[in-house]
């Protein structure tokens, strides 16, 4: 799973993460979404935004262990972020970083999204490095 969260969930900036998709294929991809943001922060995903422009075969509903998760589109977010609401905790944001992105930009774009914006340091305890996301797939 290509995705980065922040360590601290009171997190500064103006994202939680970043997630980088392997397409745009909403049905595909969310799944593992859920299920990573899931099992990584120890909550219950139980609906998910995104923009409906930006995405394909957006389904209504996502099936997750106990329950199947909202999926709402809409139009006037942001098409680069997703939206995960959280059983009984503050939703998460998370930038996303096109499929056709190098590795190169797609690091970029996860360093920024786990930055500090007041110390600029980043934030690594909870961020998958896409060295290890190769290691594991080979």
């Amino acid at each position: 799973m290509r995705l980065s969260l922040a360590p601290a969930r009171d997190h500064p900036g103006p994202v939680d993460g970043a997630w980088w998709p392997r397409s745009t294929d909403a049905g595909a991809e969310l799944p593992g979404l859920i299920a990573a943001v899931d099992q990584r922060l120890d909550v219950m995903t139980l609906r998910v935004g995104l923009h409906i422009d930006a995405w394909d075969d957006i389904p209504r509903r996502i099936p997750a262990p106990g329950r199947a998760v909202r999926v709402g589109w809409f139009r006037s977010m942001d098409e680069q972020l997703v939206t995960l609401s959280i059983n009984g905790k503050q939703g998460i944001t998370l930038q996303v970083i096109p499929p056709d992105a190098t590795q190169e930009s797609a690091q970029a774009a996860f360093d920024r999204a786990v930055a500090d914006p007041d110390g600029g340091r980043h934030l690594t305890a909870r961020t998958a490095t896409l060295e290890e996301r190769d290691e594991r797939r080979t």
